[in-house]
């Protein structure tokens, strides 16, 4: 099947961001003065006309970020300050429509109708009222990157089977892609020698400008213009772009440098191609975790398995990462530590229900640079009619304490839950060393997994000696100062 009329998911996701929610979200905060602020999340789950639906949730606060505990998501005018919007309130959006292939990417696994939406639903994006209008933040992390490919499976009114989705054919989608020649593939190697420098980039950059080529002016700006990428983003990832989504891409001055990547079968051998030079911080999926020398410049790699460790074995890169994640059975840690990983700053590791962090002993005598490690467990949906393991999953949060106990010499260590895909997310906990009378707690990032229950179970974990647990700003949560902790190890977070 082709079809030129049909676009990738990413780019119906900008065009709906650009044509859909930016009018609205203008007008909205014009007829609402007394609302500041709109969060807007999605969910993938079964009901009873499709099972693979994507729903919009949106909920409108008095204040500058909503509360996504509130039990208000459903119910219109709830609780005091925070107002679910009914569908008149909304943007235009088909939940069994093209909002499928534009999020579902987005959306994590397992979701069902009998949830409440803060369960489930993924915040990907704030709005909030500015002196002159409205602002948009994007807060989204795809969650299942092979769907936002061009190639993907299209929704049931579009696609070619009627039947179950996983029947239905992929498009035939070949995305037209920009060629390179000897000359840019050794601005590429330069860029690989110096992943993080601006100078190899702006030199590569210069060369398209005096080719009179249109990426010329593109690259002109260390970050990309979404009009550029909705006109020609796709062709400007070369032939990546039949596995890395464009919603992926980070460009610094025209040449990608961050971008997640879904190998399947079909598109391994697109592991061996020099558009890779450029790229410095790269995220697996799906089928394949491979290294090649074209993948030189990297430096931060997430979303390893074990036979992503493998490889990393006899990749040249290796010594010179500074940050890894990878899913990994503690009983299995030496395919972990016989890595020269001599340059490793910070490592996250993402482990399952009652891992015994006494297993973690990393080589300190070749890992000279560590910083910072993370151990995250990944955060599972707990059905309401399932009363036996009810809150079970938060219950089995790695300990702090015992984490701290196992990596004495590291400077910072954490315990954060993760999303569907293992990466951090929610609450992160940390305690630095020679500070261990006090904890540090930051939002990760706002979802599912951020959910308050998460956090209390964090908070039992910390040593008996922590009193105060300091907290950290970001985008969605700003608290000030501190709070205690006492002996139940509850927080008072507002």
């Amino acid at each position: 099947m082709a079809d030129d009329d049909v676009k990738s998911p990413s780019l119906t996701r900008l065009h709906w961001l650009r044509d859909e929610l930016e009018p609205w979200m203008t007008k909205y905060l014009q007829e609402h003065s007394e609302h500041h602020s709109v969060l807007l999340a999605v969910a993938q789950y079964w009901a009873d006309e499709a099972d693979d639906a994507v729903h919009l949730e949106a909920l409108a606060s008095t204040s500058r970020v909503p509360d996504f505990f509130s039990t208000s998501w459903e119910d219109e005018g709830g609780e005091p300050g925070t107002f679910a919007l009914g569908w008149k309130h909304r943007p235009s959006w088909d939940d069994n429509g093209e909002s499928i292939r534009a999020f579902q990417a987005y959306c994590g696994e397992g979701g069902s109708q009998e949830l409440p939406p803060a369960d489930q639903a993924e915040v990907f994006g704030l709005v909030t009222r500015t002196a002159t209008g409205a602002a948009f933040s994007w807060l989204g992390r795809c969650q299942r990157p092979w769907l936002d490919l061009p190639h993907t499976a299209l929704p049931g009114f579009m696609g070619d089977s009627d039947g179950d989705p996983e029947d239905r054919e992929p498009l035939d989608v070949v995305v037209p892609a920009q060629t390179l020649d000897a000359a840019d593939v050794k601005c590429l190697e330069a860029i690989a020698s110096d992943p993080f420098g601006e100078g190899p980039r702006r030199v590569w950059a210069d060369m398209w400008l005096a080719r009179n080529d249109p990426r010329g002016a593109f690259m002109q700006e260390r970050h990309a213009p979404r009009e550029a990428l909705l006109q020609r983003g796709e062709f400007w990832l070369g032939e990546l772009n039949q596995c890395v989504p464009l919603g992926s891409a980070v460009f610094e001055y025209g040449s990608l440098a961050e971008a997640d990547v879904a190998l399947d079968d079909e598109r391994v051998g697109l592991a061996e191609s020099p558009w890779w030079l450029s790229v410095h911080t790269l995220r697996f999926s799906g089928e394949h975790e491979v290294f090649t020398p074209r993948m030189k410049g990297l430096r931060h790699v997430s979303g390893l398995t074990s036979a992503g460790l493998l490889a990393l074995k006899d990749f040249v890169s290796t010594p010179l990462l500074e940050s890894l994640h990878v899913s990994l059975d503690l009983d299995a840690l030496e395919v972990l530590t016989a890595l020269p990983l001599k340059s490793l700053r910070s490592l996250s590791l993402t482990v399952s229900a009652g891992a015994k962090l006494s297993k973690l002993k990393l080589p300190t005598s070749t890992w000279l640079q560590l910083e910072h490690v993370r151990v995250v467990r990944p955060w599972e949906l707990t059905y309401e009619w399932d009363e036996e393991d009810a809150g079970g999953a938060d219950d089995e949060m790695p300990s702090l304490g015992e984490l701290r106990a196992a990596l004495p010499y590291v400077p910072r260590v954490s315990v954060v839950s993760g999303d569907s895909t293992g990466l951090p997310s929610g609450w992160e906990l940390s305690l630095s060393r020679g500070q261990d009378d006090v904890a540090s707690l930051r939002l990760e990032r706002l979802g599912p997994a951020a959910r308050r229950s998460r956090l209390d179970a964090q908070l039992a974990g910390l040593p008996s000696s922590v009193k105060t647990v300091r907290c950290e700003p970001s985008l969605l949560w700003a608290p000030t100062g501190a709070f205690p902790v006492g002996k139940g190890r509850k927080a008072q977070v507002g």
